[in-house]
């Protein structure tokens, strides 16, 4: 039986140049967004981020996509939103419609903690 807490997620929404990207994703993934730059970078400027969250490699991994997010220095925690699909089984990887993904998320009787708000540029 499922618990309250397994039907909490978080969400990203990315807007800008008139699109718009929307994520349904886990605690963890949502905590890795705003945390600090990755030690495995050290003092570069950029680079391939590669200790991502579990169910992020899942959701890459699952849609074709490389296991690594390109961040920079300057906008890193808005790079690792690009680089974020759903990683909530049952979700678009991406959804490209906001009323769609939160239409979405209320069906599937999912609480909405918390988002996160960056740009497409």
């Amino acid at each position: 039986m499922s618990t309250e807490l397994e039907l909490e997620v978080y969400v990203v929404i990315l807007n800008g140049l008139g699109d718009f990207q929307g994520m349904v994703i886990d605690k963890t993934t949502f905590t890795w967004l705003d945390s600090d730059w990755p030690d495995e970078l050290g003092f570069a400027s950029s680079g391939d981020e590669t200790d991502l969250p579990e169910l992020l490699k899942e959701a890459l991994a699952r849609n074709g996509e490389e296991e690594t997010a390109f961040i920079t220095r300057g906008s890193y925690i808005n790079d690792r939103a690009l680089s974020c699909l759903s990683t909530i089984k049952g979700f678009k990887p991406i959804y490209d419609d906001f009323h769609e993904m939160f239409t979405a998320i209320e069906r599937k009787g999912y609480n909405v903690v918390n988002t996160m708000n960056g740009a497409i540029y």
